[in-house]
């Protein structure tokens, strides 16, 4: 009976203590906080027999913890040291079950390895029995509550849930007191903030107080001097006028007339707005009035009344004038700095342009390219609708090509057309003077004869496109506005025609050189034609024509004739078809290299009568550089053989892989030292020149017994 009722007391006590332990904290005041901490634990210590009980914080590292509370029974002795930061017994065992939440516990040191870090540690303090609670805040690991005993101990549920309590308190109080620590610094620096405020407040109020009372001074002086006032402002040299609220001026000074054109007594009761040019100026100006409270330095165009436009920087600042509020304007003229500016930005364009129009018009030699760019780059050195460019042929003028602007179109054509200049009244007026043309409407004028289709065009712009002292043509330009162009149109043009006139004088040269180039190839061909075809089949000719006789006297004789005519009449097809070759170049990279070399071969047996033994892979397509480079060296080795070596035969080898390619010629005539060779003989030069520029390996033999070996080798990509 008594043990049921000692389990029931204790089971009562113990509950007890849960709800004290539990409560005591709810309405606890934070500075008798700590105190209640301590005796939640010795009120722990008291109920289980310990010896101690503490609540412990880790490092960061987790291998050292600090107490921060704790309780030791007074009845029991005790070594604990009075230094409150320890090194983690056994760290890895502890770590392993605090931060997996679990209790970490030893019933009894004799139970554990006697040289045990451990056991080492908890006989240093006299403790046979320990349990350690982990204390986790929002996941992480913040340290545990340990209790011990100095004797063998059984943990049951009770005890760890009191210790989890425990823990759970403390965290509790931990973060109420990091919250009432936030509160606190955030009040204090609240009250600082609203005190230097106040203080801030308290002064401006006070400057506010000054300013508003030395304004009112100013306004009582105003009101009582505005003949002073106006005094003043007649004094001035810078336009300066009052405007009440309706943009009405109701005072304006002497000045004034330089810029509004009229007397200052006439402005008065005068629209502001009626000498705007652009009434959007009024509505800028009008916000930044109100965004700022002030105007200054507002650029805008004024119209006076005689109709010009001056352009002036305008500051406005609100005042009491008689009595109301009105604003005090002044104007500063700045349309010569203005139109200093536009001149300075409009020369600058007309350089940068001159500088485009020269870089194109140099970067072609094509005619047709040169008067597009012409056509292009006139635009932006002088604004028109419509313009062309013709040059002069005999008593005719040709059209090289023109330009329409349809509302924001161009359209460019170059399809050209003649006409006779000399009926031109202002071609011919152009061509005398030599001097650029201006006229202000061209509808108005009779003389003005229209070229081609187009928009209707009233003013006209046109010059002489001189090259040296000659006149070789004309660039016209058209405006559908009339009065357009101005003589500063006149010199940009002129100073732009100097530049096209050069340019179009060498794409017509260069036409010229490509008609000279393409009549001397035509002669070069005659003369290869006269000099090889031509004789070879002149003798074919004179053989075909005795063969009937040679049939009659001696019919036996007569096959050794037809081989030889067989010869010739082929080695003629094979120097034509070497002519047309040459006609055209693309052949030489399109056609195998095989059937090339196979071609000079015939044609070179034709010319010499001497045999070619050919060894060559016809499959051979090289790049095209390199295919070039080995058909002239074969075709500058036959040529010497022909030339100097009194072969009776030569021999062509081919070989191609994957990798390299390889070309051999010999041939059984007298030979050549290379190295005596003078500097008059430039075949067997150009051969070498050519195989460096493909980084081919290039040799030229004398073999003992005479003749000549000639190698061209090249790797392949």
């Amino acid at each position: 009976m008594n043990s049921v009722e000692e389990q029931l007391q204790y089971h009562y006590d113990f509950q007890q203590l849960l709800l004290n332990l539990a409560t005591s904290f709810i309405n606890q005041p934070m500075d008798q906080m700590d105190d209640a901490i301590v005796q939640a634990l010795r009120q722990i210590v008291e109920f289980f027999g310990a010896l101690r009980c503490s609540i412990n914080q880790y490092s960061e590292d987790h291998s050292r913890f600090i107490q921060i509370y704790r309780w030791t029974s007074p009845e029991k002795s005790t070594t604990w040291p009075t230094i409150t930061e320890l090194a983690t017994p056994d760290f890895a065992r502890t770590m392993a079950h605090h931060q997996h939440g679990e209790v970490d516990s030893v019933t009894n040191v004799s139970e554990l390895p006697d040289q045990s870090e451990m056991a080492i540690f908890l006989r240093r303090f006299g403790i046979v029995a320990l349990a350690t609670v982990p204390i986790l805040d929002k996941g992480q690991l913040f340290g545990f509550v340990s209790i011990s005993w100095d004797g063998p101990k059984l943990f049951d549920a009770q005890i760890i849930g009191l210790l989890r309590l425990v823990g759970e308190i403390f965290l509790n109080v931990l973060n109420r007191k990091r919250y009432e620590d936030t509160i606190r610094s955030f009040n204090n620096d609240l009250e600082r903030r609203i005190a230097e405020r106040t203080s801030e407040l308290l002064s401006v109020n006070e400057q506010l107080q000054g300013e508003i009372k030395r304004r009112q001074q100013i306004e009582d002086s105003l009101r009582l001097s505005e003949s002073q006032f106006r005094a003043m402002l007649d004094s001035l040299p810078i336009p300066m006028f009052v405007v009440d609220g309706q943009d009405t001026i109701l005072y304006a000074n002497p000045v004034s007339e330089v810029i509004f054109g009229v007397a200052a007594e006439a402005l008065t009761n005068r629209k502001v707005p009626d000498f705007y040019v652009n009434q959007a100026d009024r509505g800028e100006m009008r916000e930044v009035l109100e965004s700022q409270g002030y105007v200054k330095d507002f650029g805008l165009p004024i119209q006076p009344v005689d109709g010009s436009i001056r352009f002036g920087l305008v500051s406005a600042q609100p005042f009491q004038f008689a009595g109301r509020s009105a604003l005090l304007v002044a104007v500063v003229d700045v349309t010569e700095l203005k139109q200093t500016q536009e001149a300075e930005h409009e020369h600058r364009n007309l350089t940068e342009a001159l500088l485009d129009a020269a870089m194109a018009l140099t970067s072609t030699l094509d005619l047709d390219a040169v008067v597009k760019h012409i056509l292009h780059s006139v635009n932006l050195v002088v604004p028109h609708d419509v313009a062309n460019v013709m040059i002069l042929d005999g008593d005719e003028a040709l059209v090289l090509g023109s330009r329409d602007r349809v509302p924001d179109n161009l359209d460019y054509k170059l399809v050209k057309s003649r006409f006779n200049y000399k009926d031109n009244y202002y071609g011919q007026l152009m061509a005398q003077s030599r001097q650029p043309l201006v006229i202000a409407d061209i509808t108005l004028d009779p003389k003005f004869m229209r070229i081609g289709e187009g928009p209707v065009l009233r003013a006209y712009l046109g010059i002489p496109i001189i090259v040296g002292l000659e006149l070789i043509g004309f660039i016209s330009l058209g405006c559908q506005e009339a009065d357009f162009f101005t003589a500063t149109h006149a010199k940009y043009l002129q100073i732009f025609g100097i530049q096209a006139g050069i340019a179009i004088q060498n794409a017509r040269l260069y036409e010229q050189a490509k008609t000279i180039a393409v009549l001397e190839e035509r002669q070069q061909l005659a003369r290869e034609l006269h000099d090889s075809v031509t004789q070879t089949l002149f003798s074919a000719n004179t053989l075909a024509e005795a063969l009937p006789r040679v049939m009659e006297q001696d019919p036996i004789k007569v096959l050794p004739y037809l081989r030889d005519l067989h010869q010739l009449t082929r080695g003629a097809m094979s120097e034509m078809r070497s002519l047309l070759v040459e006609l055209r170049p693309e052949t030489l990279t399109r056609t195998e290299l095989g059937v090339l070399l196979m071609q000079l071969c015939d044609v070179f047996t034709g010319n010499t009568q001497v045999e070619v033994i050919r060894k060559i892979n016809k499959q051979v397509i090289l790049p095209p550089d390199i295919q070039l480079v080995f058909y002239r060296v074969a075709q500058e080795a036959l040529n010497n053989v022909a030339k100097h070596a009194q072969a009776t035969q030569v021999q062509i080898d081919l070989y191609s892989t994957s990798n390299v390619v390889e070309m051999r010629i010999r041939d059984n005539g007298r030979g050549f030292d290379p190295e005596g060779v003078t500097a008059n003989h430039l075949g067997l030069k150009f051969m070498r020149e050519r195989a460096a520029n493909i980084q081919a390996d290039f040799a030229v033999i004398r073999p003992i017994g005479g003749g000549t070996n000639i190698t061209l080798k090249r790797n392949l990509p």
